[in-house]
């Protein structure tokens, strides 16, 4: 039985969206790092098909009120919402809430060691030329993670196109 919607996500266009993601800067970089050492593993919570495909940055928050971390995953599906759907469910199990902030595309080339993110997610609030999504200013925060997480490739990224 396939699920098209998992329900710790916000459905396309729900109020609900623009809530949920409060924004990359309330649990920017510095977050991210001290919670590190005790949440999921960088290599886990990035997660990039090869090839073009659409993106989702949910934000992972402890339920015991820890620091929260970014999870990016790239791969198929038809809304952004079914992309972050495999990240929701993993770790709402493992104890996190989740907060899909945004998304675009990932082009990720193995041969040349190129990783371009680009776009918006219009299910998570995001527009044409502006922002990713509601909880995101731009892609630098996750770019910055891809690097992390991929430092054999060069990694870029531009707010538009689709």
């Amino acid at each position: 039985l396939l699920r098209l919607h998992h329900p710790a996500l916000p459905l396309a266009g729900a109020a609900a969206a623009g809530a949920a993601a409060a924004g990359l800067a309330a649990g920017g970089a510095g977050a991210e790092t001290a919670a590190e050492a005790s949440g999921p593993s960088l290599k886990e919570r990035i997660q990039l098909a090869t090839g073009t495909f659409k993106y989702a940055c949910v934000r992972l928050t402890p339920v015991d009120g820890g620091a929260p971390l970014l999870a990016v995953r790239s791969g198929p599906g038809k809304y952004h919402a079914n992309v972050a759907e495999p990240v929701v469910g993993r770790f709402t199990s493992e104890g996190y809430r989740c907060e899909p902030l945004g998304g675009g595309r990932i082009i990720r080339d193995d041969e040349k060691k190129e990783i371009s993110i680009y776009g918006h997610s219009v299910g998570f609030g995001g527009a044409d030329g502006g922002p990713p999504g509601h909880g995101m200013r731009d892609h630098a925060e996750v770019a910055a993670l891809v690097r992390r997480a991929l430092p054999e490739y060069a990694v870029s990224w531009d707010p538009d196109g689709y």
